[in-house]
C-alpha cells in the first residue's frame, strides 16, 4: 500500500503539471510611441482592476503602458475597450488626441506565434502619437 501511495504522490503532480502546460499562453504588450514634437501625457484606467496609469513620454520615446496575459492560447486580438475603460493623451500645449483610443483601429497590432503545442502567442499593441492627431 505504501508503494502505491508513493507512486500516486509522484504521478499526480506530474500529470497536473503536464496538463497545465498543454493549455498554452497569450501575452499582450500595450505601449505608446511618441512621434510628436512635444512631450505627451497618457492617462488610462484599466478595466480589470482599480489601477490608473499616468505616464509622461518624451519625444521619440516608447513606453509600455500595461501587459495583459491569458492562461490559454488565443490568436484573436484583444479589444482595447476590454483593457481600458478610459484612455486620454494630451500634449505639452494641453491639446487632446482626436483618435478613439478604445478602438483597435487606432493601434498598430503585431501578432506572433512563439511556440506550438501548446500554442503560445505574443502580441504588441502600439499607439503611435503624431502632431497631426491632436485637436487644438
Amino acid at each position: 500500500m505504501t508503494n502505491i501511495k508513493k507512486l500516486f504522490n509522484i504521478f499526480v503532480p506530474l500529470l497536473i503539471f503536464f496538463l497545465a502546460s498543454c493549455v498554452g499562453n497569450t501575452e499582450r504588450e500595450w505601449s505608446v510611441e511618441n512621434a510628436s514634437s512635444t512631450t505627451i501625457k497618457v492617462m488610462a484606467v484599466l478595466v480589470f482592476g482599480t489601477d490608473s496609469i499616468y505616464e509622461i513620454i518624451e519625444t521619440e520615446e516608447t513606453r509600455i503602458i500595461t501587459i495583459t496575459s491569458e492562461p490559454k492560447a488565443n490568436s484573436e486580438p484583444q479589444r482595447a475597450y476590454d483593457v481600458f475603460s478610459e484612455f486620454l493623451v494630451t500634449n505639452a500645449n494641453g491639446d487632446t488626441l482626436r483618435k478613439n483610443l478604445l478602438d483597435n483601429d487606432s493601434w498598430d497590432i503585431y501578432i506572433e506565434q512563439t511556440k506550438r503545442q501548446p500554442d503560445h502567442f505574443y502580441m504588441t499593441y502600439t499607439l503611435i502619437v503624431r502632431d497631426e492627431y491632436f485637436e487644438k
